[in-house]
This record gives structure tokens, C-alpha cells and sequence, in this order.
């Protein structure tokens, strides 16, 4: 799992909110928001970050952060 997906995930719980409720929140399809929580879509647009954190009530800049963790190359250091 990626980071961010560890987030969308963390934070979906939190609200008691299915997938489904997140992806029509936020304009995007199920298997977009469900490859985004398995790390398996690792490069969300800006537009898909920004519908995300609305739909999830949370930072952007968080869920911008950690998508950059995501990037192939990037070194990043997990908090304790």
C-alpha cells in the first residue's frame, strides 16, 4: 500500500464512509479511489487530490504530500 493510500483508507474509516460514497463525493469512479488506496494508480491529478480531500474532509496539501511520497525516486522517512 502506498502512502497516500494508507491515508484515503484511514480516513475513510474515520467517516464510516464506503468507497462508493467517497468516489460519487468526490466526482471519481469506485475502481479510480479503490486503485488509489492499493497503490496501484500512484499519480492522481490535481483535480483528483483536490475532490478527494473535499470528499474526505482533510488537507489537500496532505493528500498532495503524500502522493509525492508515492513518486518512484523519492526518498522519504516515516514518522515514529
Amino acid at each position: 500500500m502506498s502512502y497516500l493510500g494508507e491515508a484515503i483508507k484511514q480516513r475513510r474509516a474515520e467517516r464510516s464512509m464506503s468507497l462508493q460514497d467517497v468516489a460519487d463525493e468526490a466526482k471519481l469512479s469506485k475502481t479510480h479511489v479503490w486503485d488509489l488506496e492499493r497503490g496501484r494508480s500512484r499519480n492522481p491529478s490535481v483535480k483528483s487530490l483536490l475532490d478527494l480531500s473535499a470528499a474526505l474532509d482533510i488537507d489537500p496539501t496532505i493528500l498532495a504530500g503524500l502522493a509525492f511520497a508515492d513518486l518512484p525516486g523519492v526518498v522519504t522517512k516515516r514518522r515514529s
